[in-house]
């Protein structure tokens, strides 16, 4: 694999979009009469094109003009050709699982709830089976959810009934989804949960989930950002928020890099 250490690269990637797709960008930087193409074919949310601009003391020559008056102009002109059938759901519906309309009539039928949840004064109403599976027999006895919005619980509450009816979700919905399974659900919940988020690591989401993960003290998400994060240094790959990671894990990382220790969670 190629290493780009000391070189400034531009890289093309779309951020939470399961769909595969087809690109074929030019950036071109017209002070330095700089021009490259990308083109690729991706295949997952952490699929990306990447293309070398050139040495890092070269970027900052001011003889070659790739930066003028402080700024980097980066002009980007290209298409992108997706299919419209998501890799998920796609899995999903060959698996044999019932069609997503009937969780939608599911959801929908209040008649059949006979169960609810108070966030912050308001009800949210569910069937007993999901309510079961999701909450742990302690809460069932007062089942009052402090900490969090009444969207962000429905929203969590119906990733639990079927994950197509909310699904793409932001990474911060996500996170909070996260969030509350870690504090209010199941273990076997947290576990399905921590299978999802781990999916959505990627080099402009790590540091985020890697935050999040030390938070709520989840070693399974916490090791899988690291390994991850050693990876990107391994290849010198750019990572979104480095600052968002925790300083210890920050300091791990550093140590790891130069030393033998190995860090597990």
């Amino acid at each position: 694999m190629e290493n780009n250490l000391g070189k400034a690269v531009i890289k093309f990637e779309l951020q939470n979009l399961y769909e595969k797709y087809e690109s074929n960008i030019t950036f071109s930087i017209e002070s330095a009469a700089f021009s490259v193409e990308c083109k690729a074919k991706h295949f997952s949310s952490r699929n990306s094109s990447k293309a070398v601009i050139c040495r890092i003391d070269k970027l900052f020559d001011p003889k070659k003009q790739f930066i003028v008056d402080g700024k980097l102009i980066i002009k980007c002109e290209g298409y992108i050709i997706r299919e419209e059938s998501h890799p998920k759901l796609k899995e999903i519906d060959d698996s044999g699982l019932h069609p997503v309309q009937e969780s939608k009539d599911l959801w929908e039928n209040s008649n059949e709830k006979t169960c609810h949840i108070n966030v912050n004064g308001k009800l949210i109403y569910l069937h007993q089976e999901i309510f079961d599976h999701l909450f742990p027999e302690s809460f069932r006895q007062n089942p009052v959810i402090f900490g969090f919005s009444f969207d962000s619980v429905e929203l969590a509450i119906k990733f639990n009934y079927d994950f197509r009816l909310v699904y793409p979700l932001t990474l911060e919905e996500s996170l909070e989804i996260f969030k509350f399974m870690k504090i209010y659900g199941q273990k076997g919940i947290i576990h399905d949960f921590e299978r999802f988020l781990i999916e959505e690591i990627n080099e402009s989401t790590v540091s985020r989930i890697a935050k999040s993960a030390v938070e709520c003290n989840d070693s399974k998400v916490k090791n899988y950002c690291f390994d991850f994060l050693m990876n990107c240094i391994k290849e010198s790959s750019p990572i979104s928020d480095f600052e968002l990671i925790p300083k210890k894990m920050a300091l791990e990382l550093l140590e790891l890099t130069f030393t033998k220790v190995s860090y597990k969670y």
